[in-house]
This record gives C-alpha cells, structure tokens and sequence, in this order.
C-alpha cells in the first residue's frame, strides 16, 4: 500500500536560490496528489504537473506526458542504457483550409486575416476553433556510446573527464562522491556551468556563471560534501 497524502511531503516547501533546483515543489493540493502502478513505479505526480507515466518491462520511464502538454519520449538497449531521448511540446496552431476546393484568392502561408474570398471583396477570413489542430515539435537527442547526436547531427562527445563540443573541451571538476561541481572550458578556464548538491545527492539547481555572478555577485561553490 502506498501512502499519497500531500502532508507527508510539505514539510521544507520554501523557496530554493537557484533555478532548476530538484527541491519538493507544492504544485497542487489535493488528497492524492499521486499515482502508482502494481510494481511502485510512480505513474502520475500532480506536484509537477504531470499526468502520465509509463514505464518499460525494467520499470524505466520511457512515457511522460505533462498536463501542459510537454512530452518525453525514451529508448533503451535491453541492459537499461539510454539510447534516445524525445522531448517535445503540443502546440495549437492555426490551419487555413486549402486552397483548391475553397477558391481562396491568398497564397498558402499567407496571414489567416488577409485571406479573402472570391467575389466577396477584401473581408477576411479568420480562423475559427474547428481549425485548430495539435502540433508536435520534437527534440531528439540519441545516445551512440561516447557521442551525443542531436537531431542528425553529432552535439558532443563524451569522456569520463568532461566532453567536447565544437571546437571547444570542456573538464568537470569532481567532489569526492564523483558529482560534478564544475564544468570548465579548456578554450579560456571560465566556469561554464556551476551545481550545488543536497547531502543526500539531490542537485540544488544549476547556473551559467554569468548567472550566479548577477545572481549573487559570489561564486556558489559552499561546502564540498
């Protein structure tokens, strides 16, 4: 049995310094604010705004969808190592109804309010809810050993000390658990990307340098764990 009341997890809800921090977020308010499947794998978490999950035959996610409408797709080798990853957002766009069988006098990917109808003069045409459909733009990131394609074109590549992009190396500085403090660029030494850890290992939240420095006008590094 598994307990969802949301009063076991309200305890410390204040807000974070930095963004993108893994810190519990309240983010509904209701009795069972989440959802489980037959072998405890979480399949629905209001608090983050995301209505389903499915998982694989090793209990890995490779479904969710979120109420906004955001997606992630992912693929994995049969030992469990991530291959490809999918992110995307449904987006409702307008469509103008082709051309051929309404005469319309625009040409296609015209502005929908300067379309006109034959013999009616200039009123526009403007779209209505019937002519709405969902949209799917996604982002597609595969996973090939030590490369990192995006789309069909290679985004990186991976090394146990950091990973190069472009022309640029980029080295991660490590505390004594392996988590990675820093990234470095081996271009000119500047901080890229900074991380702070919750002793248990949950991340803070992550920031460029020219983030932390408006921020807060001082590095963020704190204790090491």
């Amino acid at each position: 049995m598994y307990i969802t009341k949301r009063d076991l997890c309200r305890q410390g809800t204040a807000s974070v310094a930095y963004s993108g921090a893994s810190d519990f977020a309240d983010g509904a308010d209701s009795d069972d604010e989440y959802g489980y499947d037959a072998n405890g794998n979480v399949v629905r978490d209001d608090n983050r705004g995301i209505s389903s999950i499915k998982h694989n035959p090793l209990n890995l996610p490779q479904e969710v969808r979120f109420a906004d409408g955001h997606y992630i797709l992912q693929a994995y080798s049969a030992d469990g190592r991530l291959l490809r990853r999918i992110t995307g957002e449904s987006l409702t766009a307008p469509v103008v109804p082709p051309r051929p069988w309404l005469g319309l006098s625009s040409a296609p990917g015209a502005d929908p309010a300067a379309i006109t109808w034959p013999g009616i003069g200039d009123k526009p045409i403007l779209p209505d809810t019937s002519m709405l459909v969902k949209v799917a733009l996604p982002d597609t990131l595969t996973y090939a050993g030590a490369f990192v394609l995006k789309g069909r074109k290679l985004d990186r590549a991976l090394a146990s000390s950091g990973y190069i992009k472009g022309d640029t190396a980029y080295y991660f500085l490590r505390d004594h658990q392996g988590s990675v403090r820093q990234v470095v660029s081996g271009a000119d030494g500047s901080v890229v990307q900074e991380n702070q850890y919750y002793p248990y290992g949950g991340l803070h939240g992550e920031s460029s340098a020219q983030a932390l420095s408006a921020s807060n006008g001082a590095s963020a590094s704190g204790p090491s764990l």
